[in-house]
């Protein structure tokens, strides 16, 4: 209510709240800092997950393959996941984040699913992540705030003003349908390729953290 044309939705909800934002800072690195210590994190229980999954230690790439709409959903997240384990080696972990209206869910190969989790523990979960891939959805906004790195995967939306914040998700937008299977995010638009050297380039910067 009240939104702007081309304003990032953080703005109107702000106005919403009688708070006016300077929109030059709705991106603004300062802003996120200040939002990030208000999110509540289970870092106790994030840690517990992956201590009982085998994943203490890992590099963990973390994604949310579904959203509350066929048409924001990417289907190539079963092969970005492969990619990983061959990017990120040995140490490599995947935890794929499940809500209660997902559609499009896939079958995803070695990775350590958490269903319907608390939001604390989902955050405490992205806040471990070397590397995040999403579609656009709340959850990809909790990652941008936690200062994720990776993928926003955009179909439909206008990412001018539904894009995660942080500046650490690189967003991927195709809005035309496609010419050659008339869905938005399909494989054709948006190749598996293209997210695999994103996640080999992120694999190997967090090898060098490590």
């Amino acid at each position: 209510r009240g939104a702007r044309a081309g304003e990032h939705g953080a703005g109107g909800f702000a106005r919403a709240f009688g708070v006016v934002m300077d929109p030059g800072a709705i991106d603004s690195v300062e802003m996120v800092r200040c939002l990030a210590p208000a999110l509540v994190r289970d870092d106790a229980a994030a840690g517990e997950f992956l201590a009982r999954n085998g994943l203490a230690g890992a590099r963990l790439l973390v994604v949310h393959p579904g959203s509350g709409s066929r048409a924001k959903t990417w289907p190539g997240f079963a092969a970005a996941v492969a990619a990983w384990r061959r990017a990120a080696g040995p140490d490599a972990g995947i935890v794929a984040l499940r809500g209660p209206a997902e559609e499009r869910w896939p079958q995803l190969a070695g990775a350590a699913v958490v269903a319907n989790a608390e939001l604390p523990v989902v955050a405490g979960l992205l806040a471990r992540a070397a590397a995040y891939v999403g579609n656009d959805s709340g959850i990809s906004h909790l990652a941008g705030v936690l200062g994720a790195r990776g993928l926003a995967l955009f179909g439909p939306s206008d990412p001018r003003q539904w894009r995660p914040l942080g500046g650490g998700l690189r967003v991927v937008h195709r809005p035309e349908p496609c010419d050659a299977c008339g869905d938005v995010l399909c494989l054709h638009r948006i190749p598996v390729a293209d997210v695999v050297e994103e996640l080999a380039r992120l694999a190997a910067a967090s090898a060098e953290v490590s």
